[in-house]
């Protein structure tokens, strides 16, 4: 499988007659719960198809390991989205997943998010490492509101380094520091609010502030 954004690829083009027809089985089984009408089109040539196909079977929690590892693995960022987060409905960890650079930049950070989402602290020392090294800044920003939807102490630090990232970053690891009850992480959201240059972060941090001290 080739890696990288080239691998991936959004369809944009309108459907066809018959795979219109397929996708309004796939809204039917939705509504209806005919997860065998929905099975069929789960390997459908289309990825818009597919990913019908995979919130309706998500839906009735008919989605399996295997449909997710063949989803991610395919190349297509819409139905893989699509499919991610049906995992999260299943339960699936996405321990093969987590850390892989191949995927498209969306579908990793569809995976962080729900992993985020799972508070799934087996998966912090990923994140830990995609929050401090990644290349792409969207996925380090994905990976500090995972690693603060989590809370545990041991990833202060990795937020706090976050704070002198860029914009985005930083705001979200304003955020982030509410989830922390070490007096180090009240400083730095004190030193925020008087100090970043971006308003936005300021302001979240004088918030976050207000709220700890009750004023």
């Amino acid at each position: 499988m080739s890696s990288g954004k080239e691998s991936f690829r959004f369809n944009i083009s309108p459907l066809d007659q018959d795979e219109l027809s397929a996708a309004a089985e796939c809204v039917e089984a939705f509504h209806t719960g005919d997860v065998e009408m929905a099975r069929k089109h789960i390997k459908h040539n289309n990825p818009r198809v597919r990913a019908f196909a995979i919130e309706a079977l998500s839906k009735y929690n008919e989605i399996t390991v295997d449909d997710i590892k063949r989803e991610i693995d395919s190349g297509e960022v819409e139905s893989s989205i699509a499919v991610v987060r049906a995992g999260k409905n299943l339960g699936y960890t996405f321990d093969e997943f987590i850390s892989r650079k191949d995927l498209h930049p969306l579908v990793r950070e569809s995976i962080i998010f729900e992993v985020g989402e799972a508070k799934a602290i087996s998966h912090l020392p990923v994140l830990n490492e995609l929050a401090s090294k990644d290349d792409d800044p969207m996925i380090r920003e994905a990976a500090v509101v995972a690693i603060g939807n989590i809370g545990d102490p041991s990833s202060l630090p990795v937020i706090l380094a976050a704070t002198r990232d860029k914009t985005n970053i930083r705001r979200r690891a304003a955020v982030a520091l509410s989830q922390y009850e070490e007096e180090e992480s009240l400083e730095r959201l004190r030193k925020l609010a008087v100090e970043d240059r971006d308003w936005q972060t300021r302001q979240i941090a004088q918030a976050i502030i207000e709220i700890e001290e009750g004023d």
